[in-house]
């Protein structure tokens, strides 16, 4: 799928201009498509495939956007224009691109119990093999992200004293993680210290004990719960 996320300003039109100039070069190997950033929808799929409202107008090239999606973004800083559409659809058809992986900052100091990952960080912190890591991946504006952030803090918070697993969180508009599939809001997945090719989707409960026992059927370092329930007195 190639996408233009432009504004309706000049510097939009012109764009989608240039755009509309090259789609019929591509014939039928691309779906060709056009995207606005003002109604919500076009702001949940820009959060979809990683676009900044100061990109914009951008380009990207998706593939596999119904399973492990990967981006592509015309670089350059200059206008869009018909020429620069078609070299890059030419340069991901020779293999030429890169995939565009989008990551925050890495916070310069970790708050509370629960370990916030960035795109960057996500690999050396998540494949750890001395650790079981527990991973939300979540939006700022998902409603069952805010309903789940006191539980999931909670089930970090009990599992402190447990050094073999850590209860993670990354926001998932803002980074890009390579290789895994976000469906959905929250999305939860277990790396276990013993398969860390396989992530298990957690589908437990969404309270506390629902996912204290999960986990505890799950991990590949056993923990007790009445061991854990001990070092809280």
């Amino acid at each position: 799928i190639l996408l233009l996320f432009r504004d309706t300003d000049d510097k939009g039109k012109a764009a989608e201009e240039q755009f509309r100039k090259a789609a019929p070069g591509f014939g039928r190997k691309l779906l060709v498509s056009i995207a606005g950033s003002s109604e919500p929808m076009d702001q949940r799929l820009m959060d979809y495939v990683s676009v900044d409202p100061e990109e914009l107008p951008t380009v990207r090239l998706l593939t596999n956007p119904m399973a492990s999606m990967t981006k592509y973004r015309l670089q350059g800083g200059g206008d869009i224009t018909e020429a620069s559409v078609a070299e890059f659809v030419k340069d991901f058809e020779v293999g030429k691109l890169e995939p565009h992986m989008k990551s925050e900052q890495p916070p310069a100091s970790q708050h509370g119990p629960v370990f916030v990952l960035v795109g960057s960080s996500f690999q050396k912190v998540v494949k750890d093999p001395a650790k079981d890591v527990l991973v939300e991946f979540y939006a700022p504006w998902c409603g069952h992200c805010k309903k789940l952030e006191p539980v999931y803090k909670e089930v970090a918070k009990k599992l402190e004293s447990v050094g073999t697993i850590m209860i993670a969180k990354i926001d998932a508009t803002a980074n890009d993680v390579e290789g895994v599939d976000i469906e959905g809001f929250p999305t939860i997945k277990l790396w276990r210290a013993s398969n860390k090719d396989e992530p298990l989707d957690y589908d437990g409960d969404r309270d506390v004990d629902g996912f204290l026992t999960w986990l505890e059927d799950k991990v590949a370092h056993p923990f007790s719960r009445l061991e854990v329930a001990r070092a809280e007195l």
